[in-house]
């Protein structure tokens, strides 16, 4: 990986550049439009950098999103159950 500052080779998961002391903005590199290897621009949806080889990982917002509405039709199903059977209790009282 690359310092998008100095161009300097760093450690991958680094947290500031060794040379420059700058700070390292994971989201650009990992989601950007340049590759955290090489930083050579790379067009949107590659799986791999065209210059370096590196692997494009991109994030797994859509798996997140459904995971998320997921959750929720699960809490709506619950609340919906205790619902009627409070309405069951209510008819046979």
């Amino acid at each position: 990986m690359k310092c998008d500052k100095c161009g300097e080779e760093i450690p991958d998961n680094s947290k500031f550049c060794r040379e420059c002391g700058n700070k390292i903005n994971e989201t650009v590199q990992v989601y950007g439009n340049t590759c955290p290897n090489c930083s050579n621009e790379i067009p949107e949806g590659s799986n791999f950098c065209k210059h370096c080889g590196e692997k494009i990982e991109y994030p797994n917002i859509v798996k997140n999103v459904k995971k998320e509405n997921n959750n929720i039709i699960i809490i709506l199903a619950l609340i919906a159950v205790i619902c009627a059977l409070v309405l069951i209790l209510l008819i046979l009282l």
